[in-house]
């Protein structure tokens, strides 16, 4: 198990709002960890600053990746939330896809007989091969999702992060999303940022809370107490005959 990436004392946030405050934390190859918290507790900030769309306020973030510094937004993938998706620009689900290939190109490029082959293959392996020149704006819910996931692994990064990929697809593809992912984690590490950890739990290895700082809970099991302990206030809800919910909300300390 080798180390990938290493937080040390990061303090997030924009302008004069600090959202995060000494978050220390380590991420290995072979990983697959729930980013859970409350709404505005600062996971997509965690997520922000380590895909280098935010700097550090304090402390660092070292990627234990080849090449330069620099070259760190190489070696990771994301897939982020539906809603700041447009799916209204005129762009193919095949040009979406390769797309992910940007990061690894010089200023000007034109995509080689390779890319698009590995794009189509991709996309044949989603299901989505018949509808490859089809306008992105026209897929469901679920097919963009299969689209943005071929885009984010189709340059082989060696971490993966999702933002909140479920909120918009049913429970089929839901399903389906978090059975590839249990699949590419053989060679992938995974941040997948999500409020429903009754689902997750089953596909994760470990979990991180994150409500202005971060407990990291080297299981995927956890219960109320711990939460409170982690002071990580979300609903833990319990899928039986009878859904309920096990943990009351409660308010962030100063």
């Amino acid at each position: 198990m080798s180390k990938i990436l290493e937080i040390k004392n990061l303090d997030a946030g924009y302008d004069d709002n600090l959202v995060l405050k000494k978050i220390n934390f380590q991420v290995h190859d072979t990983d697959f960890i729930g980013i859970i918290g409350p709404n505005g507790g600062g996971k997509t900030t965690l997520m922000k600053a380590v895909l280098g769309v935010i700097k550090p306020l304090h402390g660092k973030i070292v990627y234990h990746f080849p090449g330069k510094p620099n070259d760190f937004q190489k070696y990771i993938g994301y897939l982020p939330q539906q809603n700041l998706i447009d799916k209204k620009f005129p762009i193919s689900v095949r040009e979406v896809v390769l797309s992910g290939l940007t990061s690894q190109k010089p200023l000007i490029f034109r995509f080689s007989s390779a890319d698009k082959k590995k794009a189509d293959e991709l996309l044949e392996k989603s299901g989505l091969g018949s509808i490859s020149q089809n306008p992105v704006g026209e897929l469901s819910g679920g097919q963009l999702q299969r689209v943005f996931l071929a885009r984010a692994v189709i340059s082989n990064p060696r971490l993966l992060i999702l933002d909140e990929p479920s909120t918009y697809v049913d429970n089929r593809a839901e399903f389906e999303l978090y059975e590839t992912l249990k699949e590419l984690n053989k060679n992938i590490a995974i941040l997948l940022v999500s409020h429903d950890i009754g689902t997750i739990s089953s596909y994760i290895k470990t979990i991180a809370c994150v409500n202005g700082s971060l407990h990291y809970h080297p299981s995927n099991e956890i219960n109320a107490e711990e939460l409170n302990v982690y002071n990580c206030p979300i609903d833990i809800i319990a899928h039986g005959p009878v859904p309920h919910r096990v943990l009351q909300e409660h308010i962030k300390p100063k």
